[in-house]
């Protein structure tokens, strides 16, 4: 019956590709704090919550506590309040980031856009993870106090599959 379709409709859904829209303002949000610079932080950030508010209420995940549901409410609900303050900044994306890395671990992420996880072990006094979209280390938590602290810890992301060797323009009319 009505249970067997909305079952279906749910796994369907379990996936990293929902956040597709939102992903590259997150990667903004972790340039700008590597730059030093709170307001380009704060703006990209409200962007992010923006998009995540949008996936929400299209794929009307609101209130659902289960799955990857849960985990994008957990996103709108760190983000309610944002700062245009580099600590406070800094301390909530640290939190974000560890939802998404969460995510990730748990759901297949596919997409084009390689991500790499990162970690720095004396961010934020405990350490922190933040993803990035270069496999170099630009440092969202010190920025220019300490810009290329960090490991890459993890790699998600479409494999790149090996092409066959194309030999001349092949299935090109010459």
């Amino acid at each position: 019956g009505e249970n067997i379709m909305s079952q279906s409709l749910i796994t369907s859904i379990e996936s990293t590709i929902l956040l597709t829209p939102a992903l590259p303002y997150y990667l903004e949000v972790s340039k700008a704090l590597a730059e030093d610079n709170a307001h380009k932080a704060g703006q990209n950030l409200e962007q992010f919550r923006n998009q995540i508010t949008k996936i929400i209420m299209k794929n009307s995940l609101k209130g659902k506590e289960k799955g990857i549901a849960l985990e994008i409410n957990l996103l709108a609900q760190k983000l309610e309040t944002i700062k245009h303050d580099l600590g406070f900044l800094r301390d909530q994306f640290s939190g974000v980031s560890e939802i998404l890395r969460r995510i990730l671990d748990k759901y297949e992420y596919k997409e084009d856009l390689k991500l790499y996880l990162n970690f720095c072990p004396m961010a934020l006094d405990k350490g922190a993870y933040w993803l990035s979209g270069s496999d170099k280390i630009n440092n969202p938590y010190f920025g220019s106090e300490m810009l290329d602290c960090g490991e890459i810890k993890a790699e998600y992301g479409r494999k790149i599959k090996k092409a066959r060797p194309m030999t001349g323009h092949a299935g090109h009319k010459m």
